[in-house]
């Protein structure tokens, strides 16, 4: 990579949202260097999380703290990436996430003139999504409507106009690009050349590879799923992913992100839409967008 370089553009969330085979399409792409390793984290501090209001995990938090690289200083984060590549990328969900303090500043003072992808789906469904992940992994132990609650990991980072509107703070509107999972997943092509077109390259590109989905949430995947998975989460997971081979990177990241499984029913809590209503709102105001399909 000969020194390296800094992206010229993040996908910056939200989990559960579709980034996982976005970040897989966007490497497909001729143009595009995408990051080996999935969700750098670069920018998220580990010394200074944010709160909820609401009892969780302490499992979680521990999980989220980890294998954040903020402190590795610049030159690391620049050797992710190739300055050969005229568009460069990465994909951290964890950048719009209500779990960190100072994201959106810290991403505006280095790259202050990146393009900035926010994935979302319908927030309840989203909420949903991330916690019967959480539950097939083991680390969230309590039941729906004792998870699904305002102030949870799960509903805070359903609130997308509160999760973008420090990004809104510090970059212009038009270098902000709102990809609804929906819409990549049913017409993915399409929105695809949106992507494309919004990143300044060639629209029309497609690949077999956009046939497929990654990280489909489920519960029921066996022993060796949830091992490699725990991997990904240790502190030395992305010193390690820099230092081997992209192949062995890639298949460690496939292993845990391409096995769909059958979902199993989550009752989740009658109050859950009305508490993301408001924000749902804010959102379709701030983005001009009208997401018609959502619950909310």
């Amino acid at each position: 990579m000969s020194g390296g370089a800094l992206p010229t553009f993040l996908v910056i969330g939200a989990a559960k949202c579709g980034t996982s085979s976005l970040h897989q399409y966007l490497g497909e792409h001729p143009e595009v260097q995408m990051s080996r390793t999935k969700e750098l984290g670069f920018f998220q501090d580990r010394g200074n999380p944010g709160a909820y209001s609401a009892p969780h995990d302490p499992r979680l938090t521990a999980l989220f703290l980890a294998s954040r690289n903020w402190s590795r200083g610049l030159d690391w984060y620049r050797s992710q990436f190739d300055q050969a590549a005229r568009v460069r990328g990465e994909s951290s969900p964890g950048y719009t996430s209500a779990h960190y303090r100072g994201t959106a500043e810290r991403i505006a003072s280095v790259l202050p003139d990146a393009r900035l992808i926010f994935c979302v789906r319908d927030p309840v469904e989203r909420a949903i999504s991330a916690y019967r992940w959480r539950r097939g992994l083991g680390d969230e132990r309590r039941s729906a409507p004792e998870a699904l609650v305002p102030g949870s990991y799960y509903v805070e980072n359903s609130r997308y106009a509160a999760r973008l509107a420090p990004y809104l703070d510090r970059f212009p509107r038009e270098r902000i690009l709102v990809v609804e999972a929906e819409q990549l997943d049913h017409n993915r092509l399409e929105t695809l050349r949106e992507v494309f077109a919004f990143l300044e390259v060639d629209e029309d590109f497609s690949s077999p590879a956009f046939e497929r989905r990654w990280n489909v949430t489920g519960t029921q995947r066996g022993v060796r799923w949830r091992a490699i998975s725990r991997l990904r989460t240790l502190p030395w997971w992305s010193s390690v992913a820099t230092r081997v081979p992209g192949r062995a990177v890639w298949r460690v990241q496939r292993l845990t992100t391409a096995r769909p499984a059958v979902e199993a029913e989550v009752v989740a809590p009658a109050a859950l839409a009305d508490s993301l209503r408001e924000d749902a709102e804010r959102f379709r105001a701030m983005v001009g967008l009208e997401f018609p399909g959502w619950s909310v």
